[in-house]
């Protein structure tokens, strides 16, 4: 996800999981691949989506996109999961007890099952 596609993503029609991170760091690496784990093995009924820091900062007009996703959706560490209800964030970044691919499914489909009883 990047400045120029994020409106398009974050359309209000889907619920999307958002990990922002900085590949160069090794936490965030190890992180990347839990998601990209928690990602294959669960439903479409969430999209999943992320943000390299890393990946921007050698171009000077993408570094300022991605501080301005960052400014945008008040990031100021990494790695971080924010998730996206219909467009709309979760007040605070999402709060993963156990950070594997297992516990990020649990937390989803908790937080899918909260807002589910919270629209009925």
């Amino acid at each position: 996800m990047h400045s120029q596609n994020v409106d398009r993503v974050l359309n209000g029609k889907r619920n999307v999981l958002v990990l922002f991170y900085d590949f160069r760091c090794p936490e965030c690496r190890e992180f990347a691949q839990v998601y990209r784990d928690a990602f294959a093995k669960h439903p479409l009924n969430v999209y999943f989506a992320s943000v390299n820091a890393a990946r921007y900062e050698t171009i000077r007009v993408g570094y300022e996109s991605v501080g301005f996703l960052y400014l945008r959706f008040n990031i100021t560490d990494h790695p971080v999961i924010r998730y996206f209800r219909e467009g709309e964030p979760l007040e605070n970044n999402v709060d993963i007890p156990e950070r594997t691919a297992d516990g990020i499914i649990e937390w989803l489909n908790n937080e899918l099952a909260r807002m589910t009883c919270l629209d009925s």
